[in-house]
């Protein structure tokens, strides 16, 4: 069996993952397989994250960091995972690759912001440093109220974090939806409230 030139496995019609094979169209182009390739790859890659096997995952996701760079997207779940690892320069240099081959501005203030605070004051000088970020990216319509309730959480700010994320449930943000659970806050008595507004949006 061949493997496309990300070194993933399969070749014309079925392409292997952590998930097994997945029919794919006979008629489509060499160029055609290679982007259903690498967008399965990220795909098995969060899945094998999140099913626990996790060695596999980032194994998958540096392979595809350097046999095809310019993708934003597997810069941005490698910084996910440093930063669950605790990884948190390599996770900020992975941040700053992706908005640098977006060419977002605002994401690159954000990352600058971060590097300086992580830099003068580890976790805590990050977290100080990117909420006036946010808060200004967020008023000018650029960010998200889950982002800035994160932060809030992150720096004690428990009020301030419940109202940023009613924010973000009114607006219906993709980020509340999909976001993970905010550990700062799951001894909160109205936090499980949320939670459960979520779940119920979701089952919808």
């Amino acid at each position: 069996m061949q493997k496309c030139r990300f070194g993933c496995p399969g070749v014309g019609r079925r392409i292997i993952g952590f998930d097994g094979v997945k029919p794919v169209s006979a008629t489509v182009s060499a160029d055609d397989v290679n982007d259903i390739v690498r967008h399965h790859c990220r795909g098995a890659a969060s899945r094998g994250w999140q099913a626990g096997r996790k060695k596999e995952a980032l194994a998958l996701l540096q392979q595809l960091e350097t046999t095809d760079p310019s993708l934003s997207s597997t810069h941005n779940y490698l910084a996910t995972i440093y930063w669950e690892q605790k990884d948190y320069p390599r996770s900020l240099a992975e941040r700053r690759h992706a908005s640098e081959l977006r060419h977002d501005e605002p994401g690159l203030t954000l990352a600058s912001a971060r590097e300086k605070g992580f830099a003068a004051g580890g976790l805590k000088g990050l977290h100080e440093n990117e909420l006036p970020v946010e808060k200004d990216l967020f008023d000018r319509g650029s960010g998200n109220a889950y982002a800035l309730a994160t932060t809030y959480a992150a720096l004690g700010q428990r009020q301030e974090a419940l109202t940023c994320l009613q924010t973000s449930f009114d607006r219906h943000e993709a980020a509340m939806l999909i976001g993970d659970p905010i550990p700062e806050l799951q001894n909160d008595p109205e936090y499980p409230k949320f939670r459960a507004q979520v779940q119920e949006m979701l089952a919808r």
